[in-house]
């Protein structure tokens, strides 16, 4: 079995957000900490299935374990993956692997992404989720600024403004 450490972050509005040490970019958010924890195996496999699928090495564990290593309690609301803490996890320096790492698996996610946006009709970037507010555009929008964003902390700039 393959033990996975989970950060979670409880909101005032009881939606819950776990964060995967070990698996940068994996979090999930859940109307509750019930609910997160639950989904939780399930969303690490699909995690490491799809580095597979873009060619990283990854161990093929018989089953999924987690153990939640932080609980951190915030008075912000949590919902659609809101989030409010600096988890011990994230606090020391990154080591330049790590960066070359998350490099990589931004560009897989960059190639995936395109790919499925390119079989949206125009009007589709238009499209809002039902109870949701924010439209597939500025979904797209709000990752080009957190992927610039990151990308400009590392000195890997100059970038354009977004706008």
């Amino acid at each position: 079995m393959s033990t996975f450490s989970a950060s979670l972050e409880i909101g005032g509005d009881g939606w819950c957000t776990a964060w995967v040490r070990e698996l940068p970019g994996l979090f999930l958010n859940e109307p509750s900490e019930r609910a997160v924890l639950r989904a939780l195996p399930e969303a690490i496999a699909a995690y490491l299935d799809w580095l597979r699928r873009h060619g990283e090495r990854v161990r093929s564990p018989r089953s999924i374990g987690f153990a939640p290593v932080e609980r951190h309690e915030v008075r912000a609301g949590l919902r659609w993956g809101g989030y409010a803490v600096l988890h011990g996890f994230e606090r020391p320096p990154v080591t330049r692997g790590e960066i070359a790492r998350a490099l990589r698996w931004m560009r897989f996610m960059r190639a995936d992404t395109l790919a499925l946006v390119a079989l949206l009709p125009p009007e589709g970037l238009a499209w809002t989720r039902p109870g949701q507010q924010r439209t597939i555009k500025q979904h797209l929008q709000h990752i080009a600024s957190a992927e610039r964003w990151y990308l400009q902390r590392l000195a890997l700039g100059p970038f354009p403004d977004l706008r």
